[in-house]
């Protein structure tokens, strides 16, 4: 299955370390972290920007590290 990536307008060289990333990722390597409060998956695209998957790695957003702190802290609620 093939993972799906979307997100804001940002630069074309983002996107295309995003892909090759997801790449790694479909091919089996560990290039995630799961975040451990929520259960979802974060990679590192360079200082600025990282993906975040609620789905263990089938859909992955693309957002700022701003975004992605908001978002992050948030717990599902019971």
């Amino acid at each position: 299955m093939k993972a799906r990536l979307s997100g804001p307008p940002a630069d074309p060289l983002i996107y295309r370390k995003a892909a090759a990333l997801l790449a790694r990722f479909e091919r089996g390597e560990k290039v995630y972290t799961r975040l451990t409060q929520s259960g979802k998956w974060k990679i590192n695209i360079g200082y600025q920007w990282r993906m975040l998957s609620k789905d263990n790695g089938r859909n992955w957003r693309l957002m700022t590290h701003e975004k992605h702190n908001q978002l992050k802290g948030r717990r599902k609620k019971r």
